[in-house]
């Protein structure tokens, strides 16, 4: 089942608001990572303030509804479909991304450790930057390694 903008806001305990609904709306329609200027620039009339979208992206990354990564020196934000720590997979060519899972990886052990040496950790986010299998089998890359 696709979650939908109600659903994810009464999940997290987050008052519906138009603008909440309709960035989630985007975010979930858009699927690749966004900056708060593009999300803002996406939203039709009456358009959201930079601040109001701000204000909302920081409020969803606090309770987990959308993850941050830095991509080309951007702040860039994508929605988490999966609802726990998300490993990421970006594509520089054609800025695919996917949610990448595997069990038992060390990462996934990471955690445990810093519990141990008393850090509390409350998420995480891992992001590998490369190249998705069709723009490699297209040569849409520079990417020696990959050849």
């Amino acid at each position: 089942m696709k979650p939908d903008a109600e659903l994810l806001l009464r999940k997290h305990h987050l008052y519906r608001t138009a603008t909440r609904e309709r960035i989630l709306g985007l975010l979930l329609r858009h699927r690749s990572p966004m900056t708060i200027r593009e999300i803002a620039d996406a939203l039709s009339s009456p358009a959201p303030d930079l601040a109001t979208v701000h204000r909302t992206m920081r409020s969803f990354l606090e309770h987990g509804i959308v993850v941050a990564l830095t991509i080309e020196d951007s702040r860039k934000f994508i929605l988490n479909t999966d609802d726990s720590h998300r490993h990421l997979s970006y594509c520089l060519s054609c800025g695919t991304t996917e949610g990448v899972r595997q069990a038992g990886c060390s990462l996934e052990r990471e955690g445990a450790c810093l519990a141990k040496g008393g850090f509390h950790a409350i998420g995480h986010s891992v992001v590998y930057y490369g190249y998705c299998a069709h723009c490699v089998k297209a040569n849409k890359h520079a990417c020696k390694e990959v050849q």
